[in-house]
């Protein structure tokens, strides 16, 4: 007979016919309690701090049963409970759909051990009171010790206590901890003797299916092929948040579910996390011993990276339009804003700003174009006119806003978009230096805008100028300018006739304004440049 002192942390579910388990824990260790008295089990409460005398302990020195020679009285604790025991932080890469009460979890710890909390119930993943304490791509404290069941994998463990989630993974940790563990095949998790892994598939098809005997109830299955291209079908889908997906879609999109659920795998990055159910029938005639099964699904947006758009003001003149811009450009998601010699920012920027205020305490103030544009791969300026002359033989055609969002598409760098004066824009010389010229196509009779309200067309076509997968990395402009200067050495060499310089250098900006040249193309034409310079001294 032994005594104990604990709080119950965890009430375990049972059938009619079972006796009341509790988990009672001190600062050092835990206790699995069985109470075979149902007047005084369904007295107790989680949280309860219990003295526990004369109950009988049982093969494992952890477990005890409480007899009619037992007594339970309330008493109190000097130390939190379990406070000197280890804990472990899971990664979690599955919670399956509850079955006969029980709910599967998996994931993985610290060490980088795959673990599968065994003995683990609806109500310590779903309280009723309180977050859920599990949920996938989310760290979660946990308590667990060895595993004594009658079938031991090497990943089971007894489920002591689990006290939460202790973190959220955010996009670029999910995906930096799933290319971390991604396994190369599904033989190659099983063949060696591990029953849960994680693969990379080709989602090929995924349906639903009745059962016979369970008509009521709709299973999901997989067909796909993993990173080795061996094909696998009808895995059964175990993942909880999977089939809530599944049944939102289908109430959503009644004929289309399907379709959009496929086209949602295979346009994003999916990872299945897979598992081994032991079964005691026929198990010697399964492959690896045990029915696999898929027991997680992580999709990983493939994010279609924007191209970062700099909002430049030159030289605004009234406070209300600068308050205006910077709520606009918290309205679409932008945050990079610079103005060039603005008016004094006062308390009526502040107020038109309304919750964009953080985005104009942020705001950079310099003094020049060139420190506004810094490291930008592309300049657009903007203009009322739809058609401007340089000069006499030149015209630039201004693109819309439209189809400047085309252009910078699959594109990477930065934006930098010149909004002019309110009273007079961009002047002829600011135009030259950029590379590409945006006007909004109004009516002729009055085609000049408000700044914000050109500013919030204009943004809200790139707010979704989304890049490609593979995005091409324009050159910078310090590199375009080193180019120019080149150009301009190489006209004076040769001797090129000066009133022509000054039009054909504008040209060329144009031209290479609207080629999108990468740096490595930058570094190629001055090559050529180098080559033409050592050929003409070294005839």
């Amino acid at each position: 007979m032994v005594d104990i002192t604990g709080e119950v942390l965890r009430i375990i579910p049972h059938d009619d016919a079972a006796p009341v388990d509790l988990i009672v824990a001190d600062a050092f260790q835990y206790w699995r309690v069985s109470l075979w008295d149902d007047r005084v089990a369904s007295a107790i409460k989680v949280g309860d701090v219990l003295r526990i005398e004369n109950a009988r302990t049982g093969k494992v020195a952890s477990r005890l049963h409480a007899g009619k020679y037992t007594t339970i009285t309330p008493d109190r604790l000097t130390s939190p409970a379990l406070s000197r025991m280890h804990a472990q932080n899971l990664t979690v890469l599955a919670v399956a759909r509850p079955e006969k009460g029980r709910v599967c979890i998996a994931g993985i710890n610290d060490r980088g051990e795959w673990i599968r909390p065994q003995g683990v119930y609806v109500p310590d993943v779903f309280p009723q009171h309180g977050e859920e304490r599990f949920r996938n791509l989310c760290v979660s404290k946990i308590y667990v010790d060895a595993w004594h069941g009658r079938h031991t994998r090497r990943e089971d463990r007894f489920f002591i206590y689990g006290a939460g989630i202790v973190h959220t993974l955010s996009d670029t940790e999910r995906k930096e901890f799933l290319e971390e563990h991604v396994d190369t095949s599904v033989d190659s998790v099983f063949s060696t003797g591990r029953s849960l892994g994680l693969i990379k598939p080709r989602i090929l098809h995924v349906y639903e299916q009745s059962l016979p005997d369970k008509s009521h109830e709709t299973y999901i299955r997989f067909n796909f092929r993993d990173a080795s291209g061996r094909l696998y079908r009808g895995w059964s889908c175990r993942c909880n948040a999977f089939y809530k997906l599944w049944d939102e879609m289908k109430r959503r999109h009644r004929f289309t579910y399907r379709w959009r659920i496929h086209r949602y795998l295979k346009k994003n990055r999916t990872y299945l996390a897979i598992g081994l159910t032991y079964t005691d029938y026929g198990a010697g005639n399964l492959k690896y011993g045990a029915y696999p099964m898929i027991v997680g699904v992580h999709v990983v947006k493939e994010v279609n990276r924007v191209m970062e758009v700099r909002t430049v003001l030159v030289e605004p003149k009234t406070e209300e339009n600068i308050g205006a811009v910077a709520r606009v450009l918290k309205n679409f998601g932008f945050h990079d804003l610079c103005m060039v010699k603005p008016t004094r920012i006062g308390d009526k920027a502040i107020a038109v700003a309304s919750h964009a205020r953080d985005l104009l305490a942020a705001a950079r103030i310099v003094d020049t174009i060139e420190e506004a544009v810094e490291n930008a791969s592309i300049i657009a300026g903007t203009t009322s006119k739809r058609g401007i002359s340089m000069s006499k033989h030149l015209r630039v055609r201004a693109l819309t806003p439209y189809e400047l969002k085309t252009k910078v598409r699959g594109r990477e760098g930065v934006l930098a978009l010149l909004f002019g004066r309110e009273d007079i824009g961009l002047l002829n010389e600011e135009l030259k230096r950029c590379d590409l010229v945006v006007t909004i196509p109004a009516v002729e009779e009055y085609p000049v805008m408000n700044l914000s309200h050109a500013v919030a067309i204009i943004i809200y076509e790139l707010r979704n100028a989304d890049s490609a997968r593979n995005p091409i990395k324009l050159a910078s402009v310090e590199d375009k300018e080193r180019l120019f200067e080149h150009i301009q050495s190489f006209l004076d060499e040769i001797g090129y006739k000066e009133h022509k310089k000054e039009r054909t250098m504008l040209m060329l900006r144009r031209v290479f304004g609207r080629a999108e040249l990468t740096a490595g193309e930058v570094r190629t034409m001055r090559g050529i440049l180098r080559k033409a310079e050592w050929k003409i001294c070294n005839p």
